[in-house]
């Protein structure tokens, strides 16, 4: 069986079977799978199912369709692949596959600054002490931060490579969006050890 779940900021999460043929995905009504998240465009995304790999497809998107923090315009789904339309995530699940639990990444709601970031950085290496920010919090096992070239900032469980347009794992661990953050030329050079 293949299925999405769906985890969004103040909603309880959903799993939806996907059955052969085309699941489009959007805000609008019309929609097979209808997500009421503004960052989400009316028809934002496809999943097409038939005879060969089932896959994703952005339908010309405001916001772009990303597949483990990469943009795509099309990609091959494989069971665990964090789908992100907007700010929602989205977990791509095979059964036949599903022996290895993964978690879907809390979506990113906020707005971060470099200074934001210094603070996340610096509660991750002191949790004891006091917070005096509430844009600090981290999921336990996130050692790297890195900002990619849309300006989002990212956490990784291992140290990500570069790619042309921001960072990825090197190896399944998990990873998740801290937060949006202002287009900066020198992302390259983002990446920092906690």
């Amino acid at each position: 069986m293949l299925k999405i779940i769906i985890k969004r900021v103040g909603a309880e999460r959903q799993e939806i079977e996907l059955s052969r043929g085309t699941t489009r995905i959007g805000r609008h009504f019309d929609n097979d799978v209808r997500i009421d998240d503004i960052t989400v465009s009316g028809h934002h995304a496809k999943i097409v199912w038939f005879r060969g790999p089932i896959y994703i497809q952005d339908t010309s998107s405001t916001n772009g369709t990303f597949i483990n923090g990469q943009r795509v315009g099309q990609h091959d789904l494989e069971h665990g692949d964090v789908i992100t339309l907007g700010s929602v995530n989205l977990l791509f699940m095979d059964s036949a596959r599903s022996e290895r639990v993964i978690p879907i990444p809390e979506p990113a709601h906020m707005t971060v600054t470099p200074a934001d970031i210094d603070a996340i950085i610096e509660h991750a290496r002191h949790p004891d002490a006091e917070a005096d920010t509430q844009k600090n919090f981290l999921p336990e096992g996130i050692k790297w931060i890195a900002q990619d070239a849309r300006g989002e900032w990212w956490g990784f469980e291992r140290k990500p490579r570069r790619t042309a347009e921001g960072w990825t794992e090197i190896a399944l661990s998990n990873f998740i969006k801290i937060g949006n953050g202002q287009v900066n030329d020198n992302w390259p050079n983002s990446l920092r050890k906690i």
